[in-house]
């Protein structure tokens, strides 16, 4: 002890206090700079557990747009989307949920579950005398890789008494279209059962005529893009312009050209005049829930 001062004591307090400045520095660092990216990989781990979860739990839900021929105002069909909303996480973008399942192994299973169970319905609705002339769902490139995807579609459709022209698969323009021959192979044979091939958001993505070659088309689908462009002053002539290449390339290949993301008369008149035969979109109406769905075919009739 020096003038009346414990050193020990005095000595303790300082390591104590070092130590402990030490931690809050570690706690600040880990903080500021890994935290973040380590709690947003976490919370992705999560994420793709629950929608792994849901998914076979089967607690996703599929909502429905019609596509609508203008020429005699029929329903030409309807696109079935995923909806998820989770207990954990709530309510998920389609977007995000799809990027997540594709970064996580589970997009061929959650197209899968979507194709399932919008034929359940389809066949319901038409058991109950709803007539709806075709399903549309949405596959990944990536699906295309599972193994026996054609056998898995063909066993679909016969569970449900359904046939092969009943249903209509939409592929989006990525990268993965570019690279891979076996995704051409696939489509090709699922095509060949009689099933319609659609390719979505044609216009912005990556496919060239050369590559668009290669797939047994059924179905073009304008991408919003270009209907966005109609109603807006300074793109409108060269949507227009561009809108009717998309339009006589389809009549080139004999396939279907559709407009997706209508929202405006204005729209809906400039694609009409173009010779448009089928639209999507707002105007008509938005994705809806099952039952909300029956009572739109019902309140239509």
């Amino acid at each position: 002890m020096e003038n009346g001062v414990n050193t020990h004591k005095v000595k303790m307090w300082v390591n104590a206090f070092w130590l402990l400045g030490k931690h809050y520095y570690s706690l600040f660092f880990q903080k500021r700079f890994v935290e973040p990216e380590w709690l947003a990989a976490l919370s992705s781990a999560k994420k793709a557990q629950a929608l792994k979860a849901d998914l076979n739990g089967d607690l996703l839900d599929l909502h429905y747009q019609p596509q609508i021929n203008i020429l005699d105002d029929s329903l030409h069909g309807v696109e079935a989307l995923a909806r998820w909303t989770s207990k954990a996480f709530g309510r998920v973008a389609p977007d995000d949920f799809i990027a997540l399942a594709e970064e996580n192994g589970l997009i061929a299973d959650l197209d899968l579950w979507v194709l399932n169970r919008a034929c359940q319905q389809l066949a319901l609705w038409r058991k109950q005398g709803i007539k709806i002339p075709t399903v549309a769902v949405n596959f990944s490139p990536l699906t295309f890789t599972y193994a026996h995807l054609e056998q898995k579609v063909q066993a679909i459709l016969e569970e449900n008494s359904l046939l092969p022209s009943d249903l209509v698969i939409e592929v989006t323009e990525n990268k993965s279209i570019n690279t891979s021959c076996s995704l051409a192979n696939t489509i090709a044979r699922i095509h060949a059962m009689g099933v319609a091939i659609s390719l979505d958001d044609f216009g912005t993505g990556y496919s060239n005529l050369k590559r668009l070659l290669k797939f047994p088309v059924s179905q073009l689908k304008l991408d919003r893009v270009f209907v966005d462009g109609l109603s807006n002053e300074c793109y409108s002539e060269m949507s227009q312009e561009l809108s009717k290449v998309v339009l006589s390339l389809c009549k080139t290949m004999r396939a279907t050209a559709i407009a997706e993301g209508v929202e405006t008369q204005q729209q809906l008149s400039h694609l009409t005049s173009m010779g448009y035969g089928v639209v999507q979109g707002y105007i008509f109406s938005p994705p809806l829930p099952q039952l909300e769905f029956e009572h739109w075919c019902f309140k239509r009739n």
